[in-house]
């Protein structure tokens, strides 16, 4: 994944803070590996993405971006699973879409939906575009939180980061902690969030939800849910195996659209994973290349920590 930053002085008219703000945060990001380096700056806007090109058509692909003729820019960690969909109702011909990167989609779509473009994404995404014409600065995170994205608000600036450490040397952040959420993790450690989706460890940085969006316009900062559950409407056909075929179908194009990568692909099975039909799907899409399969012996030991040393626990086997 890729890292992304920003830095936005909505309510100073000190251009040079912005930037050097912006380059302490970036600095701090330089312990990642990265493919590419790029920083973009207005004044009182600095975008910066620290990028690492993982599908094919991000190699190369320059973040942030700006669109001259649209008035936008956009820095972005983003891969779309519904690219083709997305392309159909952008009017992007699929000849060209091999060539377009996800955030030049991001991009149309919000020159098209505006702040509604969230709720037509499907992939892993946190990003930010700024709208010159509306003089607002806009971003979403995705529906399941694959993707993060921290940040300051401190009344007159916002700082976001993917991660939360660049921030904290930051004027008014810190590292003060919020002893909130310590104690609510302390009573109940297995839970993954707490009762606010926004708090954090940390006292004055806060995390944008999943299924979240913020927009800053006029010196107001709003965050929008721009997804919910709904009930699915009611597929009828007209007999079992269209059922069936209709099910594997989407197997199969969720399968072709998650294992989408520049240096080839793999597939982690675990209990509970229809594990036969999504290996069938990476061994019909790399037809005629050699399967590698590794798995867990002693002494793996799974860690929910990620902390494990699987490399010291697997067997190798070609098929």
């Amino acid at each position: 994944m890729s890292a992304i930053a920003g830095i936005f002085n909505y309510g100073s008219a000190d251009t040079r803070r912005a930037h050097d703000e912006g380059i302490s945060l970036m600095g701090s990001l330089s312990r990642y590996p990265a493919d590419d380096v790029r920083m973009w700056s207005n004044g009182r806007l600095f975008l910066g993405c620290h990028a690492q090109w993982v599908t094919p058509e991000s190699i190369g692909e320059i973040l942030p971006w700006y669109d001259g003729q649209r008035g936008l820019a956009i820095t972005a960690d983003v891969i779309l699973d519904n690219r083709e969909e997305l392309a159909n109702q952008l009017g992007v011909p699929l000849a060209e879409l091999a060539e377009l990167p996800d955030a030049r989609l991001l991009l149309l779509a919000y020159a098209k939906w505006g702040e509604e473009m969230p709720r037509h994404l499907i992939g892993d995404f946190a990003f930010a575009i700024w709208d010159e014409s509306e003089e607002t600065l806009f971003g979403a995170r995705d529906f399941t939180g694959n993707r993060t994205l921290y940040y300051n608000d401190s009344g007159a600036r916002f700082a976001f980061c993917t991660t939360i450490a660049p921030l904290l040397p930051l004027d008014g952040v810190g590292d003060k902690l919020n002893e909130a959420w310590i104690a609510e993790y302390l009573a109940s450690p297995s839970r993954l969030e707490t009762v606010d989706a926004s708090s954090t460890v940390f006292g004055r940085v806060k995390q944008l939800p999943p299924s979240h969006c913020f927009s800053i316009r006029g010196g107001n900062l709003r965050l929008n849910r721009y997804v919910t559950f709904e009930r699915a409407s009611t597929l009828k056909l007209s007999s079992d195996k269209a059922y069936q075929e209709a099910f594997f179908g989407g197997v199969r194009k969720g399968g072709r659209q998650s294992i989408a990568d520049q240096q080839g692909s793999g597939v982690l099975l675990e209990r509970g994973d229809s594990i036969r039909e999504r290996s069938q799907v990476w061994r019909q899409e790399n037809c005629g290349e050699g399967i590698r399969c590794c798995i867990p012996t002693a002494p793996y030991r799974w860690s929910p920590e990620g902390t494990g040393r699987p490399k010291a626990g697997l067997r190798t086997s070609v098929r």
